[in-house]
């Protein structure tokens, strides 16, 4: 064999072993995960700082919803506003969502 001919098989045999790594891999992660597409590329811009266009992230599957433990939810503040047009006065109510305000 000439030596074109040995280097259009290595890389040709390289490509090989490249696609069946990538196919192989794939068909390991879906059974380990759970999942149909087990990795994904994050295309919105609605997770940014957290997560960034073009991050890859890998999904799992979940059994049951009812086991899943998040953090809780920062605070929010409800901001509750009035004005009396006879006195010319304005109130401002501030309360977050745990707490119970009464106003007489």
């Amino acid at each position: 064999m000439d030596d074109g001919t040995k280097e259009l098989l290595k890389y040709g045999a390289t490509f090989i072993a490249l696609i069946a790594l990538f196919y192989g891999g794939t068909f390991i992660l879906r059974h380990t995960l759970g999942t149909e597409n087990p990795m994904m590329v994050v295309i919105s811009q609605s997770m940014i700082p957290t997560l960034g266009v073009g991050d890859f992230i890998f999904i799992e599957a979940i059994d049951d919803f009812d086991h899943v433990v998040a953090a809780p939810a920062p605070p929010m503040c409800m901001a509750d506003t009035s004005s009396d047009a006879s006195s010319g006065l304005s109130t401002m109510l501030l309360t977050s969502p745990s707490s119970s305000v009464s106003v007489r």
